[in-house]
């Protein structure tokens, strides 16, 4: 019987030999995507031909999917997590700015206070937890808590419908494109903004 589902597997220290490569293709791996958050050029570049080599033994047809970083958004560090309640508020500023409330941290995109509005989700830790932005201000932003949970440093923050402004690529996203043009790989970004299709 068919089947019609792909199996992705990430290549890293436990599936990066040529030796498991081998064994994961005779398992049934269809994609293996690198994940250019953490990856060294030159590693990308050597298990992009090790996948190649084994899939060229078998005969196979086995791609192999550079997944880009992207921009992201995140928050400043702190001397210690916030564990945060239900209703608690939270403020997000810009650098060099004093806090205004105990829950306090800095982001890395001073275009944040410009692209939301009063009633927009913020959520924190890839979905951790959730706040509703309460208060708009030309250097910050209040949220009110509405799952509790513990906040670190340097969490990814998301705004779920709204629209940044900031860049679709980063500079290290363009020299990671050009490694995987050399490498002719398959390109995965995630949280595509628009419908149109992004260029290679």
């Amino acid at each position: 019987m068919s089947r019609k589902s792909k199996i992705i597997i990430t290549l890293g220290p436990a599936t990066d030999s040529e030796e498991m490569i081998g064994k994961l293709i005779d398992q049934g791996t269809n994609v293996f995507r690198v994940n250019m958050s953490h990856a060294k050029h030159e590693w990308a570049t050597e298990v992009t031909q090790r996948v190649r080599r084994q899939s060229a033994a078998r005969n196979a047809h086995i791609a192999v999917l550079f997944d880009l970083t992207g921009p992201s958004i995140r928050t400043g560090d702190l001397e210690k997590p916030y564990h945060l309640l239900e209703g608690d508020i939270v403020e997000f500023r810009k650098v060099g700015i004093n806090a205004t409330v105990p829950l306090s941290t800095t982001v890395n995109y001073d275009g944040l206070m410009g692209d939301v509005t009063v009633g927009n989700t913020l959520v924190v830790d890839n979905g951790a937890m959730l706040m509703r932005i309460d208060v708009v201000e030309a250097d910050r932003i209040l949220c009110f808590v509405k799952t509790p949970g513990s906040m670190g440093s340097r969490r990814h923050i998301n705004l779920p419908g709204v629209r940044l402004n900031l860049p679709a690529l980063t500079e290290k996203d363009r020299k990671d494109l050009a490694t995987r043009r050399r490498m002719r790989s398959r390109l995965y970004r995630r949280f595509i903004r628009a419908r149109r299709r992004p260029r290679p």
